[in-house]
């Protein structure tokens, strides 16, 4: 028999996909979803007749079929029954049938025999003309048909009586013809109150149902996972699989039953619409206009809008598969702490917290705010994505290249959560019975753990107390705060002795503000590229002299460890080195179009930033970027930051994320920080591997250096589409791992 402890992370996920999917695709699944499906298209097709029944009331279609007509006006021109003015519209059986018959008379037979048919009487007066309608008793007739059968009549005797002044036909048409009006403003959209309101409601109501139905199937998923995990057949299911693919094939099976029924539901609705609107025009009202249908055919028509295409209709269902199975992974992530189905309930109630906060901050935040970078990391945290990006990619407010992307980034997060999931399933499957500290041995004490810690002492030789560490961690971060000051006093220093210098024996008392904005917009190219270069400077010499005296005094070690590079094959070093270098510069660049994309407003005002301050055009600005930052920078993050980092967290890759993370942070924008943050995480792994910064100095400085002199030549105008930018992530993303996987073997 094959041992699972020999197979993949996941394997053997397959063979309990296929087991769950059996077991769940029971005789009580299938009644159940036969009555939802019953219930939804009933209550679909019921929604037509409904509506269809208030147009009838609203469209003032009268029942009148036909007026017997008693005609003393003495117009011989008047033409009944084929009057221009005769409107079909709300008369559409009408005929006027012309008697002299007594009104008493004729009404009490009508009463009897005719309930659609009235009497209507012309008459002449002096100058004038009187119109009289009588409704029988017991009539069908209203009052209100009534009423606009007598305003019917005098239109068609004020066209009687122009006709008897002999007036030319053509001519009677624009004297009898209505006047409608309507405005708009030029370069308005076109905007349809209807339309608005289903704009803004339907996210809602979109929200409200995955909310719904993630409550009710996320509940069942924890149940699942934290009963079968004492049981029986999970034992044997161990036998063949790893507890990693366990879960995940039984969390992913779930998720797919749901999402067969859930779109066995929505199919019906879709279904029980269409059929219910057929059958209301047929047997209710011929000229019913389903509002639904309405409103997303005049949606899907706006060409600016690409609401309910083809594309938009794939990519939602993908966005809704992938919002559910990610909070399904999130259940059983959270399920998988209880070890018993008494503590279900207790543990659970963090998920459905998880699950408010999502669905409250998705709808909230962007509504409140208004503000777009609001927006965009309401789309990446996925506790709120998963809400919002269904209705906003369904109503086109995220079109497709954009929707793929933040579809990518939940995808990321649906994989990681998977991956925690199974890592406390299988804790706690093998130490069941056990506290919390030992059934999940990633949070133990350090020093009880895998290789992947390292354990730091203090001058004594033991091992670092709780409140060393925390003082490490501030120390790891305090570099940051140094930097923004070098930073502020740099600028002001140099601002202030500028304007000293230009305003010498000047009295400004009178300037308005105005003026001194354009004084300071005209020195700010000439400025800014020294203020960056005299914070370079500073900057070296800063925390080189921090990093001499902190390494020197408790590594009795070089500053950057040049003879420890030397023990490396030191071709393998610069060959990783510069792939590694123009690899991210490509990778910056990708990332830099993804953003134009997703945050176009942002982007645009870095681009704006960057031609002021110099950069890649004025020469301070690329001494400043070319020689200065690969080593303050370097200094400051993969020197001081991680060295404190590791100190504190007693693992590197907890401070490489940290001292990533201030990298990015020290560029003080979201366009640079992004990429950055990517940049720092690789500089890390170098310096970690050679115990050196050189490495991280020459990759640092091959991507500075291109990207101020000969990358923006080469690429010229050149504009970057969504697809080719994610190309230009993707793969020198994939060669910079490959080449940091390969010199890991091939460095010593």
């Amino acid at each position: 028999m094959n041992n699972p402890q020999n197979k993949k992370m996941f394997s053997g996920w397959n063979t309990v996909l296929l087991f769950t999917i059996k077991q769940g695709l029971n005789q009580k699944y299938a009644i159940i979803t036969i009555v939802l499906v019953a219930i939804l298209f009933a209550g679909s097709f019921g929604f037509n007749l409904l509506a269809a029944g208030k147009q009838v009331e609203k469209s003032n279609i009268s029942q009148v079929k036909k007026v017997y007509l008693i005609d003393h006006s003495g117009l011989e021109t008047v033409n009944w029954n084929a009057s221009k003015q005769l409107n079909r519209e709300k008369f559409p059986k009408v005929v006027f049938e012309p008697t002299g018959a007594d009104i008493n008379a004729l009404g009490k037979g009508l009463a009897k025999k005719e309930s659609t048919s009235v009497i209507a009487c012309v008459s002449q007066a002096k100058d004038t003309f009187q119109i009289e309608v009588y409704l029988p008793y017991e009539s069908r007739i209203t009052k209100g048909d009534g009423e606009n059968l007598a305003k019917m009549l005098k239109a068609i005797l004020y066209e009687g009586m122009i006709r008897k002044s002999e007036i030319d036909s053509d001519k009677i048409t624009y004297v009898v013809s209505g006047i409608s009006t309507e405005y708009s403003i030029v370069g308005e959209e076109i905007k349809n109150e209807d339309s608005m309101m289903f704009k803004t409601m339907f996210p809602l109501i979109f929200m409200l149902g995955l909310y719904l139905m993630v409550i009710v199937y996320g509940q069942n998923m924890g149940q699942i996972v934290c009963i079968e995990k004492s049981s029986k057949l999970m034992e044997t299911l161990l036998v063949t699989t790893k507890p990693y693919g366990l879960i995940f094939g039984k969390i992913l099976a779930t998720a797919g039953i749901a999402i067969f029924q859930m779109a066995a539901c929505i199919v019906a609705l879709v279904v029980g619409l269409f059929v219910g609107d057929s059958y209301a025009k047929k047997t209710v009202y011929a000229g019913y206009d389903n509002p639904l249908l309405s409103m997303l055919k005049a949606m899907a028509v706006n060409e600016t809008e690409k609401a309910f295409s083809i594309e938009a209709i794939i990519l939602t269902i993908l966005a809704v598969c992938l919002a559910f199975l990610f909070y399904c992974m999130l259940a059983g992530a959270i399920a998988s702490f209880a070890s018993k189905a008494e503590e279900l309930g207790v543990v659970m109630m963090f998920y459905n917290l998880f699950l408010i906060l999502g669905f409250s901050g998705s709808y909230f935040l962007p509504t409140m705010s208004g503000l777009e970078w609001i927006k965009v990391i309401v789309r990446i945290v996925p506790l709120s994505a998963s809400f919002r990006l269904p209705g906003e990619i369904l109503l086109g407010t995220l079109k497709g290249g954009a929707a793929i992307i933040y579809l990518l980034v939940l995808l990321t997060w649906t994989i990681l959560v998977a991956i925690f999931a199974g890592k406390i399933y299988r804790d706690q499957v093998f130490y069941n019975g056990k506290s919390l500290k030992d059934r999940i041995p990633w949070i133990k004490k350090k020093e009880e753990c895998d290789d992947g810690w390292q354990i730091f002492l203090d001058e004594s030789g033991r091992p670092l107390e709780q409140s060393q560490k925390i003082g490490y961690f501030f120390l790891a971060i305090s570099p940051l705060a140094l930097f923004f000051v070098i930073q502020i006093l740099v600028s002001f220093v140099l601002t202030n002795m500028v304007t000293r210098w230009d305003f010498k024996g000047i009295d400004i008392s009178t300037w308005e503000v105005k003026q001194l904005a354009e004084y300071y917009r005209g020195i700010e190219p000439t400025l800014n590229p020294l203020a960056m270069m005299i914070c370079h400077l500073l900057i070296i010499l800063t925390f080189g002299l921090w990093m001499y005296l902190v390494r020197r005094g408790m590594d009795k070690n070089q500053i950057l460890h040049i003879k420890t590079l030397l023990k490396h094959k030191i071709s393998v070093v610069l060959g990783i080195s510069l792939v590694c270098g123009l690899g991210l510069l490509v990778l910056a660049n990708g990332v830099v179009a993804v953003e134009s994309y997703i945050i176009p407003s942002v982007v645009q005002d870095y681009m704006e930033m960057a031609k002021t301050a110099g950069m890649g055009t004025h020469p301070l600005a690329i001494i400043a970027a070319v020689c200065m930052a690969p080593i303050g920078e370097e200094f400051l993050c993969r020197g001081i930051c991680l060295y404190f980092g590791k100190k504190a967290f007693g693992k590197f890759w907890y401070a490489n994320l940290l001292q990533a993370l201030m990298f990015g942070i020290l560029h003080m924008n979201w366009v640079q920080g992004v990429y950055a943050f990517i940049i720092g995480l690789v500089l890390g792994i170098l310096v970690e591997r050679y115990d050196s910064l050189l490495p991280a100095m020459m990759v640092h400085f091959i991507i500075n250096f291109s990207s101020s002199t000969w990358y923006s030549k080469v690429l010229g105008e050149t504009e970057i589409s969504l697809p080719l930018g994610v190309f230009m992530v993707l793969i020198p993303g994939a060669i910079v791992a490959a080449a940091l996987y390969w010199g890991r073997e091939k460095a010593c």
